[in-house]
């Protein structure tokens, strides 16, 4: 009899994390800097996530979105009995959770139709039986103009860690004692083989680097990402054949940064993609020479094409904000594992810009400061800046409902990070997904809204979980000295974080 997992690691739950490339706000621009008209929007919107893990991300959806009806599917019982704690927790009403496999949720009546469905990974740690279940849901449940977003581990980037997954699966399969102990023998064995000169490892640096790198990731992430039965990684045509059952074309990386990559490569290679007419084909030598493992992607059941003028118009109304004081961001950032770099004058024209708030990419063009940056560049530095954290983009606030449920969500996350879960985002209507902070600066931040004392709220909770306050890597043990930290911790936040937090619109 075949087990209730098909070969997904169900023994380890999976991160409470939260993906903004998954949220409708965030599809709609990556559709919009293609050129692609995003799902149309009426009165009966509708979202689904497949593979929800705990939820977070659906979570966040529904909370910012109330008018928006969120169902969100896992087929392991923990995850589900997360998700709906912390729903119920934040008295979300318009979210469900289905604990349920794919081929059973395809099967439920009452289901509507969905304006997104979205999916992180699972694609890479399924078999095909499923993944055709997923097209079939796909099919089934689409709106059309609907968005489909994937992500998943890609060809050829990830070809050469095939052998490491299977020898890590392996070698976790035939060993003794729980998941836990398993995964530190595979990961000691791993290093011997690679202390002593194994050729594999020789011939593939990457692979040993990419080992390397696993060590310092989480126990749950590496059993989520590696220790599955199935570990496939895809080519971007492959995906375009599975899905084209489900009449879905691709439109979208959701990598934006990735995207600005697309004026050096046709420089470099425009007399190579000169003569390949399919854009498929043309973005996945993009992959080629990138050597790209992962890729974050958007589909769409009918796309169409915005006219140039539309386009233009969509694109200068795009409002954008500051996440934090203009020092504290470099021109660097790291995305999908690959190191981007930012023109460093551009880069500090466009923070200094935002710092007098929130503003439109017109007024951003138009502005003295920004002279000398054409259009397409300052769209391509906004996008880069949009995936690196530093800055949000806003919905229009003629769309921004009730802003009560994400309220209430943020504060049961709060609570929760007062017990030491680390829930390390907080809702925003305005941006219509979740804005990242540290468990400190999520504290001192809900608590100044509310007109509390920040530095012994964090006072508090290192007490509730038996924490030291932490100055320069080393505990603070002196109770007074203690307090003292955090108060200057306190007034750095009000000047590096509290004002732009506040003007991202995170609901409190």
């Amino acid at each position: 009899m075949a087990s209730w997992n098909r070969g997904y690691m169900s023994d380890i739950p999976y991160l409470c994390l939260h993906f903004i490339e998954q949220t409708p706000q965030f599809i709609d621009l990556a559709l919009l800097r293609s050129g692609i008209v995003p799902p149309v929007r009426h009165e009966n919107m509708s979202y689904c996530e497949l593979g929800c893990g705990h939820g977070f991300t659906a979570n966040i959806v529904a909370a910012c979105h109330p008018e928006m009806t969120v169902h969100a599917v896992d087929f392991m019982p923990d995850h589900i009995a997360a998700a709906r704690d912390l729903a119920n927790e934040a008295g979300l009403t318009n979210i469900h959770f289905h604990d349920v496999g794919f081929d059973e949720f395809l099967a439920m009546r009452d289901i509507p139709q969905f304006d997104y469905i979205t999916m992180h990974g699972v694609w890479s740690w399924v078999s095909q039986d499923v993944r055709d279940q997923i097209v079939a849901i796909v099919n089934a449940r689409l709106r059309a103009g609907g968005a489909f977003y994937m992500s998943y581990n890609a060809l050829p980037g990830s070809a050469s860690a095939l052998p490491l997954q299977k020898l890590y699966f392996d070698l976790h399969r035939f060993m003794s004692g729980d998941s836990l102990s398993r995964i530190a023998d595979v990961m000691t064995l791993t290093d011997r083989l690679i202390e002593k000169g194994a050729e594999f490892f020789k011939s593939h640096p990457k692979v040993e680097k990419r080992h390397g790198g696993l060590k310092k990731q989480s126990t749950a992430y590496f059993a989520h990402e590696y220790l599955n039965e199935n570990w496939s990684p895809s080519f971007l045509s492959d995906i375009c054949e599975n899905l084209s059952d489900a009449r879905l074309t691709y439109a979208a990386s959701a990598d934006l940064a990735s995207m600005t990559l697309l004026a050096e490569f046709e420089k470099q290679y425009g007399d190579i993609i000169e003569n390949i007419p399919d854009p498929v084909i043309s973005e996945q030598i993009k992959d080629y020479v990138i050597d790209n493992s992962f890729r974050k992607d958007i589909f769409i059941r009918g796309p169409r094409k915005l006219p140039g003028v539309d386009l233009l118009g969509r694109l200068n109304n795009v409002q954008i904000t500051l996440l934090g004081a203009p020092d504290s961001y470099s021109n660097e950032f790291e995305n999908s594992n690959r190191r981007f770099t930012m023109e460093k004058e551009p880069h500090a024209a466009l923070l200094k810009q935002l710092e007098k708030g929130p503003r439109s990419i017109s007024d951003l063009a138009a502005s003295k400061g920004m002279d000398g940056i054409s259009f397409s560049k300052l769209v391509n530095l906004v996008c880069c800046a949009i995936q690196a954290g530093q800055i949000a983009h806003l919905r229009d606030a003629k769309d921004i409902g009730d802003t009560g449920p994400a309220s209430r969500l943020n504060r049961a996350i709060l609570r929760r990070a007062q017990s030491g879960e680390e829930l390390n985002w907080l809702a925003s209507p305005s941006a219509g997904y979740g804005i990242h902070c540290n468990p400190m600066n999520k504290i001192f931040f809900m608590t100044m809204k509310a007109g509390g004392d920040p530095a012994e709220a964090m006072m508090e909770t290192c007490r509730l979980l038996r924490q030291h306050v932490m100055k320069d890597g080393k505990p603070v043990t002196d109770a007074d000295e203690a307090v003292k930290t955090l108060r200057e911790a306190v007034e750095g936040f009000k000047s590096m974080r509290f004002k732009y937090m506040d003007k991202a619109g995170i609901a409190a």
